[in-house]
């Protein structure tokens, strides 16, 4: 294919969110799809419901195209949605994101901007009408003190960037279809995370990856704290599963949280007031983002809010990291 060509295979996998797939399908309808050549729903465990939606759909666009696997993880449907794919680049995006009206304009100007580039990413930003919930949990998520260099998955970058798989998430990820050879480029046995394993395969390769503050979408947070708290934990055991698989992808930052689990829990057993520093410096940073918080929403209940899922947050963050081998399949 040539440098100049920028179609687009959209690859959205889905399990069991009826009404926010069919957000995200009446989203892209409502774009420019000139460069694309087709939207692949993959529908994990198929039900009515998904069938219903995609049916109701299905008749604004021709390109529109469902494939039905038995329950699966979120690697092999992403494969399954490679594997029927065409065009020259894979626009993987969730199921429940919305795209802004110009999102897949500015993608296809981004690529032809950098004919060379073959990994593109932008921010997936709280939507405008998300409950007070979802804007604390997106001001955790997007906060330094949260999640670090992550981070950048929601708050994004003030301009085009080049970025580490630490930035990239594929809910709103571009990648070149000839870098993602073989039969599973992502791996199939991974609770989480599977596009930062092969990220970080492709950065070894020589592939640079671009986070872009133009290429951004809307997705939804989770709607209460045990959603919150189960993704955390999800995302803390793909991470254990990529260090056991690529020892070179452990970081110690990603240490950190199970470590301050670790002391939460020990805390009893200390006799000496000085082992409640860390706690305090903790306590500290916290009230700080508190603060912040009220500053930028002006709303005290959101601001207590986030004081609890700071520590949730990286409690969970902790504990999934720690347990995340009882996953590994």
């Amino acid at each position: 294919m040539e440098e100049n060509d920028v179609t687009l295979s959209v690859i959205i996998p889905t399990y069991d969110r009826p009404e926010h797939l069919r957000r995200c399908l009446q989203s892209i309808l409502k774009n420019d799809l000139g460069s694309v050549r087709e939207i692949l729903v993959i529908v994990n465990d198929a039900g009515p419901l998904a069938r219903e939606v995609v049916s109701d759909v299905n008749g604004h666009d021709p390109r529109l195209q469902v494939i039905e696997i038995p329950k699966s993880s979120r690697g092999r449907s992403r494969n399954m949605g490679l594997s029927k794919a065409s065009g020259r680049f894979c626009y993987f995006l969730d199921d429940d994101v919305v795209l802004p009206p110009d999102t897949l304009k500015n993608l296809k100007g981004k690529l032809e901007s950098y004919p060379s580039l073959g990994i593109l990413g932008g921010p997936n930003k709280t939507p405008p009408d998300g409950s007070l919930f979802e804007i604390c949990a997106g001001f955790v998520l997007g906060s330094l003190f949260g999640m670090w260099k992550m981070r950048a998955r929601v708050k994004g970058t003030e301009k085009d960037e080049w970025v580490d798989e630490r930035s990239l998430q594929l809910c709103n990820l571009c990648i070149r279809k000839d870098l993602l050879s073989g039969d599973s480029p992502f791996d199939e046995r991974l609770a989480s995370a599977e596009e930062n394993l092969l990220l970080i395969r492709l950065q070894k390769a020589g592939h640079r990856q671009m986070m872009s503050p133009d290429i951004s979408v809307y997705h939804r947070r989770r709607k209460n704290w045990g959603g919150f708290c189960l993704q955390i934990f999800y995302g803390a055991a793909g991470r254990f599963q990529m260090a056991w698989l690529r020892p070179s992808s452990f970081s110690p930052v990603f240490f950190v949280p199970t470590a301050f689990l670790i002391y939460i829990l020990s805390l009893p057993f200390w006799h000496s007031p000085s082992a409640l520093i860390p706690l305090a410096a903790y306590g500290a940073l916290l009230f700080g983002e508190s603060v912040r918080f009220y500053a930028e929403n002006k709303d005290l209940k959101g601001a207590l809010c986030v004081l609890i899922l700071f520590p949730s947050c990286h409690l969970s963050y902790g504990l999934g990291f720690l347990l995340g081998g009882i996953f590994w399949r």
